[in-house]
C-alpha cells in the first residue's frame, strides 16, 4: 500500500513539474509577443520564434548608425503605415535624437527612418496616396528570403546614404523603390510579356501601353501602370473615379492578370510589387508566388499567409 501511495505522489509531481513546464513557456512567449519593446537590443527577447533574430539584427543596424543615431523604439504586431494587410511585422525606429526639424506643418521631429519588417510572405496593398502629398507611405525597401521590408522617412534627413546602408546590412534585394514614379521600362521585359499583355481584355483597354515602368532584381519584379478615369465636362474636371467599387475591382483584376504573367514568364521571381497610377493618385500591391516556402524566423514552419 505504501509503495502505491508512494508511485501515485511521485506520478502527482511529475504532473505539476510539467504543467509548471509548460505554463513559463505560454509566459515567455506572451511576453516575447507583447508591443513595444523599450529595452536595448542586447536585452531584446530570445524566443526561438523571432527574438534571438531580432536581437542579430538589431545589432547589424546599430553597427552602420552614423554618430548620434540610434535604435530608439522596436514595436510588434504593427502593419507598414498606409498598407491594410495582416499585422505581422516588427517596426523598428532609428533617430538621430541630437538634431530637432520644425516642419513647416507645425509638428517637430528627430531625422527618422523607420522600417517594418515583414514575414517574407506578406502581403498587401497600399491605401490610396496622393502622389507627393504630406502623408507619405510606407514603400518597399526590399526583400530576401526571410523578410520583406519597408521603410518611410520625412523631410530633412542628414542620413541620405540611409535607404543604401540599410539595404546592405539587411542583405535586402537593391530596387531602390520611393514614393516618387520611377517610369523607368527594362525593354527586355516588355518584349518577353509582350504577347501576354497585349491579349489582355478583362478590364480598361489598352493596359500594354499604360505600362509606364517595369523592371526586375533578382526574384523581385517592380511594375508600375497608368488608368486614368477623370473626366471633363464643359471644361470642369470630375471627381476621380479611382476608389469607385467597380473601377477599384477592375484594377485588381489588372494587378493578378500583370502578377501571374510575369510569375509564367519568371519562374525565379518570387514576388511582385504593383505600383498603380490613377489620376493624381498612387496605390502599391504586393503579390507572392502562390507556391512559395520559406525558412524564415518569422514563421514557426514554412507555411503560407
Amino acid at each position: 500500500m505504501l509503495t502505491r501511495r508512494l508511485c501515485i505522489l511521485l506520478l502527482l509531481l511529475i504532473a505539476v513539474s510539467a504543467a509548471s513546464a509548460r505554463l513559463t513557456a505560454e509566459v515567455s512567449l506572451s511576453a516575447s509577443a507583447s508591443g513595444e519593446l523599450g529595452d536595448p537590443p542586447s536585452q531584446l527577447s530570445t524566443s526561438p520564434l523571432i527574438g534571438r533574430e531580432l536581437e542579430e539584427i538589431a545589432s547589424m543596424l546599430e553597427r552602420i548608425l552614423p554618430e548620434h543615431w540610434e535604435i530608439t523604439s522596436i514595436m510588434r504586431r504593427q502593419v507598414p503605415r498606409k498598407w491594410n494587410g495582416s499585422a505581422d511585422a516588427v517596426l523598428v525606429k532609428l533617430e538621430n535624437c541630437s538634431i530637432v526639424v520644425h516642419h513647416p506643418r507645425g509638428f517637430v521631429y528627430h531625422p527618422f527612418y523607420k522600417i517594418w519588417l515583414c514575414p517574407p510572405r506578406w502581403e498587401g496593398n497600399m491605401e490610396d496616396v496622393e502622389i507627393l502629398g504630406d502623408e507619405g507611405p510606407s514603400v518597399l525597401l526590399g526583400q530576401n528570403h526571410k523578410m520583406k521590408v519597408f521603410y518611410l522617412t520625412l523631410g530633412a534627413n542628414n542620413w541620405p546614404e540611409g535607404p543604401a546602408k540599410l539595404r546592405e546590412a539587411l542583405d535586402l534585394t537593391t530596387l531602390p523603390i520611393t514614393d516618387v514614379l520611377r517610369q523607368k521600362v527594362d525593354p527586355s521585359m516588355k518584349m518577353k510579356l509582350l504577347p501576354g499583355l497585349a491579349s489582355y481584355s478583362g478590364g480598361v483597354s489598352g493596359l500594354l501601353s499604360r505600362v509606364v515602368g517595369m523592371e526586375k532584381e533578382g526574384p523581385l519584379v517592380y511594375v508600375e501602370y497608368a488608368t486614368g478615369t477623370e473626366r471633363k465636362i464643359d471644361g470642369h474636371t470630375l471627381p476621380s473615379r479611382c476608389k469607385e467599387p467597380r473601377v477599384a475591382r477592375l484594377m485588381e483584376r489588372e494587378n493578378v492578370f500583370l502578377a501571374n504573367k510575369i510569375f509564367l514568364a519568371y519562374p525565379e521571381v518570387k514576388t511582385v510589387y504593383l505600383r498603380r497610377v490613377c489620376d493624381s493618385f498612387l496605390s502599391d500591391r504586393v503579390i507572392n508566388r502562390s507556391d512559395e516556402t520559406s525558412d524564415s524566423p518569422f514563421v514557426v514552419s514554412n507555411s503560407s499567409h
